[in-house]
């Protein structure tokens, strides 16, 4: 998102113009909000129909269907002997590179390390009485576990200190199967999700790691999705409104509802009034209930028809 505040209209509309290759040099699609004193675009990832919309309020149905799902995270790439991080998003995916980033065991243990220190000896030759001299590595599995729980403690230690233990987004863990037992048995990051990414990093390239990144992102939004129309199914009738529009006008002006779902395909014309009736002969009911709903804290849903069924176009889950 990208902001230019303070001049007039006729500029602004000169900057659309004028970075209009930059603007449209992206994949999915563009959102410009412009209004008397600033200019706001975004790119999003959900398709929008080309058209002009002009009221009091922005049109944020776009957005709502972009941001809905939380597709933002931090992913930590962990072997025993490495340890990246990356932010990865709907559009971005970035290894960090600040705050010491990235660690190493040696980095992390410095002389601290067990394993693969050396041994030294003599022994006598075959037939000979003459001492010949040996060297070797004693790192055994022993010492190869301590190593990792170590190595594991300090990468925790490093993002408690370093990043809150109170953070967001939250932390993907992407490691073999038994890495991701054992950080997982010592770490104390509150931000750490509990699925994560079970493949070794140090195998793939990072076009890879982004490519699994994106797909976990994608499972991460449908999970999300069928947990919300979960929720809906499980709320009585005396906690949800389906449709009825005269009841959903008064209970978004009263700040009642929790949680709304809205049909993409859903056009209603009408506004909610000062006393909170439905008003039927003009304005964008949609637009309208949008707002009061997020305005009173709650959240909104824009699903396609097939996830909502035939029967329902909106329905609203109350608070009390």
């Amino acid at each position: 998102m990208t902001e230019k505040a303070g001049i007039n209209l006729s500029d602004q509309l000169e900057l659309v113009q004028r970075d209009a290759r930059t603007l449209l040099n992206n994949t999915g699609s563009l959102l410009l909000y412009i209004s008397e004193d600033s200019i706001v675009y975004y790119h999003v990832d959900t398709a929008v129909s080309d058209k002009l919309v002009v009221g009091q309020g922005p049109y944020v149905k776009p957005l709502v269907q972009h941001y809905q799902f939380n597709h933002d995270f931090e992913l930590l790439v962990l072997s025993q002997d490495e340890a990246r991080l990356f932010s990865v998003g709907l559009n971005h995916f970035e290894e960090i590179t600040e705050n010491d980033w990235p660690i190493s065991l040696t980095d992390a243990l410095g002389e601290e390390k067990v394993g693969g220190e050396l041994t030294h000896g003599t022994y006598g030759s075959r037939g000979t009485a003459a001492e010949q001299t040996y060297h070797g590595h004693n790192e055994t599995s022993q010492e190869k576990e301590i190593d990792r729980e170590n190595f594991f403690r300090y990468v925790d230690t490093h993002l408690v200190e370093n990043h809150g233990n109170q953070p967001s987004p939250g932390l993907v863990l992407f490691a073999l199967t038994e890495n991701q037992a054992a950080f997982r048995g010592i770490s104390k990051y509150q931000g750490l999700l509990e699925q994560g990414i079970e493949a070794s990093g140090a195998q793939l390239s990072d076009l890879d790691i982004a490519e699994a990144a994106k797909a976990f992102a994608k499972e991460s939004a449908n999970r999300q999705e069928v947990d919300v129309l979960e929720r809906f199914k499980e709320t009585g009738p005396e906690f949800r409104i389906d449709n009825h529009l005269e009841d959903l006008a008064n209970v978004a002006h009263e700040g009642r509802i929790d949680e709304v779902v809205i049909s993409s395909d859903l056009t209603q014309e009408g506004s909610i009034s000062t006393d909170g009736r439905f008003d039927g002969e003009s304005g964008n009911f949609v637009k309208q209930i949008i707002h009061r709903v997020i305005d009173s804290s709650g959240k909104v849903y824009i699903l396609s028809p097939d996830k909502l069924g035939e029967d329902v176009q909106i329905s609203a889950r109350l608070r009390y």
